[in-house]
């Protein structure tokens, strides 16, 4: 088996032994350990897509965290690991042994990069662990360990690790994210004006305004306000709305167990929150992204930076600004108003467009 090694990949010594001991027929087990949110679990699919056309002989198992469940591609695997989180109490026996439960593998790839991800890999037997390098850690941890790139697309990022083995990825990427979209008589826009925390959210009065605004000059379509689960996303919501010109096209929606086949649906999703914006990309659907310098408790840059939730193509968009400051409305809508301009000319596969 070849190592594909760039100038700035650390490899050990043990790898290179390895690899010259073992063919990629040979692999039969794989595992991956993604712990995250929604978000960070559809952006895993294209690498366990990947991995299974690369590797169809081996079983694939998924290390996943008991506090993050949600969205875990468990079609996509063969088996599902759970490691003990922080949704309990638990003794450390009890989280070394939820650790060691994942057993030993072929190939072990660790995408996380967390403390936890790093005691997982550390007591684990595989014959070849692939990570991240880590501030040195990478020694102690891997076999072979390449740098992370901050400001590329994420699910990219983590195919990155599967070039070592010489596994090339299709793009656009394969997601498989299989929802059906809920059936409407009107194409629609879907905003999600709310995030993990408030500080990381748009302001509210230039949603209202953004939502006026598209509302007008894009009648054909349905305008959806969609509120989060949490009690503070649905009051802030209702401010939202309570700005709103009253118009037949524009809706207050509660989020609910359908909101990705709402999603699934939408001819455009703008929002702050890289969650449900991950979930769309997933779902194959075109977004914008608003991003600023967000502060909390006087740290300055608490939220996300955009270059890593931007797939490079003419179906998303980023709104930020090179200072760092909050975008305007009417640098949002320039954005959202492109993207539909684009998809009139050459539809994707969104199941409504205006005639």
């Amino acid at each position: 088996m070849r190592l594909w090694i760039g100038k700035n990949t650390w490899v050990s010594r043990r790898a290179l032994r390895q690899a010259a001991s073992l063919e990629l027929d040979q692999i039969r087990s794989v595992a991956v350990i993604k712990h995250g949110a929604l978000g960070d679990m559809v952006l895993t699919r294209p690498m366990l897509r990947t991995l299974r056309d690369a590797l169809p002989q081996a079983r694939l198992t998924l290390s996943v965290v008991s506090h993050y469940q949600a969205g875990i591609p468990e079609e996509l695997v063969d088996h599902v690991h759970v490691a003990q989180g922080n949704d309990r109490k638990a003794s450390p026996g009890e989280i070394f042994r939820s650790f060691r439960s994942l057993g030993t593998h072929d190939i072990l790839f660790d995408i996380t990069a967390s403390s936890r991800s790093f005691w997982i890999t550390r007591l684990n037997r595989a014959r070849m662990k692939i990570g991240y390098r880590h501030r040195g850690l990478e020694r102690l941890l891997y076999d072979v360990a390449i740098p992370r790139a901050e400001y590329r697309f994420e699910a990219e990022t983590f195919l990155e690790q599967a070039h070592i083995l010489g596994f090339n990825y299709d793009w656009p990427l394969r997601y498989g994210q299989t929802v059906a979209p809920l059936s409407r008589q009107k194409p629609y826009i879907v905003y999600f004006p709310t995030a993990s925390a408030d500080y990381k959210c748009w302001p509210g009065e230039r949603y209202a305004q953004l939502i006026d605004s598209m509302s007008r000059r894009w009648p054909a379509y349905e305008h959806i306000l969609l509120a989060g689960l949490a009690p503070w996303e649905q009051e802030r919501c209702r401010t939202i709305a309570a700005q709103l010109s009253p118009r037949d096209n524009v809706i207050h929606q509660q989020g609910d167990n359908d909101t990705p086949r709402l999603l699934a649906g939408a001819s455009l999703v703008i929002a702050n929150d890289t969650g449900i914006r991950n979930l769309s990309i997933a779902l194959e659907r075109p977004t914008v992204g608003v991003f600023f310098y967000a502060q909390y408790r006087g740290l300055p840059n608490c939220g996300a930076q955009p270059f890593g939730y931007f797939p490079r193509n003419q179906e998303h968009a980023i709104a930020f600004r090179p200072d760092g400051g909050v975008p305007e409305v009417a640098e949002v809508e320039s954005y959202a108003e492109r993207i539909l301009n684009y998809l009139q000319q050459r539809p994707l596969s969104a199941p409504h467009h205006p005639t």
